[in-house]
């Protein structure tokens, strides 16, 4: 199976993906500008982003026990949403893709590769290096 950078870029729109590194370049410049406190803050909240293929097995998880549990107290139809979750989530293992993914993206969640991309951009800056600040240890 391909590496999750180029399932991704085969499975995304590319204006999706040059969004998301337009954001990300424009990120860095603005935190840049605010000085070694933004860029330690900031490194500490990419240390707490979810990735895309952690939002979506959140989400199918999620999808799985509701209809798991409305399929036990209110109808058995409601069965069939926790089947499609699965089969999103399998679909998603075995290929790469699933429905939810284009949405997900839309959405701004990244790969876990564009997260560290913003990360080593942040730490390459002058006195990006904050891993200290931030509560690291080199």
């Amino acid at each position: 199976m391909p590496p999750v950078v180029a399932r991704v870029e085969r499975n995304s729109e590319a204006e999706i993906g040059r969004r998301i590194r337009f954001d990300t370049e424009a990120r860095v410049a603005m935190i840049g500008r605010q000085g070694p406190r933004a860029v330690a803050d900031r490194l500490r909240a990419l240390e707490r982003e979810w990735d895309v293929e952690r939002a979506l097995a959140a989400g199918a998880s999620t999808l799985a026990l509701l209809g798991s549990v409305l399929a036990v107290t209110d109808n058995r139809r409601w069965a069939a949403v926790s089947a499609l979750a699965g089969a999103f989530q399998l679909q998603q293992i075995v290929q790469g893709w699933c429905p939810a993914w284009p949405l997900l993206r839309r959405l701004g969640f990244r790969t876990r590769d564009e997260i560290d991309d913003e990360r080593m951009a942040l730490r390459e800056l002058p006195f990006g290096d904050s891993r200290q600040e931030s509560g690291s240890t080199p």
